[in-house]
């Protein structure tokens, strides 16, 4: 016999200003499932700022007209608001223009899609990953489209207690 239970978690449960809802179903025979405390996986991050190292890639930079056909369904964050909060990225983030991931507007006026890096740093990858230079930015995105936040999993993975 199984014992489940199903676990709601977000980006933001542990910290990171990104919503990132998914919802998890953990199963197991033979061990049991436990709640951990949530704040050991807590990022200590301040801000989104402190995400965003490759923030000046030109590779990054929105043109002008992509924002104007398409800023009527654009997210776009100012990192001046200490507040501010990105929604979780497709894997057509750079392709598709509607609502496949937050973009954000420094103090330049600049809006930039949030490169591959700097999304892999949100979704808790360790600050030495990088992808292989033979892989594009483009299917870097791809790749990181959908992902699930890595904080999460470790989560999910101490929540499983086997005899």
């Amino acid at each position: 016999e199984y014992q489940y239970k199903t676990i709601r978690l977000c980006s933001t449960d542990f910290g990171v200003p990104m919503r990132r809802p998914r919802l998890f179903l953990l199963a197991t025979r033979g061990g049991s499932i436990k709640t951990p405390d949530l704040s050991e996986y807590i990022d200590k991050r301040a801000n989104l700022m402190d995400y965003l190292k490759k923030y000046g890639d030109s590779r990054c930079i929105v043109k002008d007209e992509v924002l104007e056909r398409y800023h009527n369904v654009l997210n776009i964050v100012d990192l001046e608001d200490g507040e501010a909060v990105l929604i979780c990225f497709t894997r057509g983030y750079y392709g598709c223009k509607k609502v496949s991931g937050s973009l954000v507007r420094g103090s330049d006026g600049v809006v930039r899609y949030v490169s591959p890096d700097d999304i892999a740093r949100l979704l808790g990858f360790p600050e030495n990953f990088s992808f292989p230079e033979t892989v594009s930015y483009e299917w870097r995105w791809k790749l990181l489209g959908n992902s699930v936040d890595l904080r999460a999993i470790r989560y999910l993975l101490a929540s499983l207690n086997y005899c």
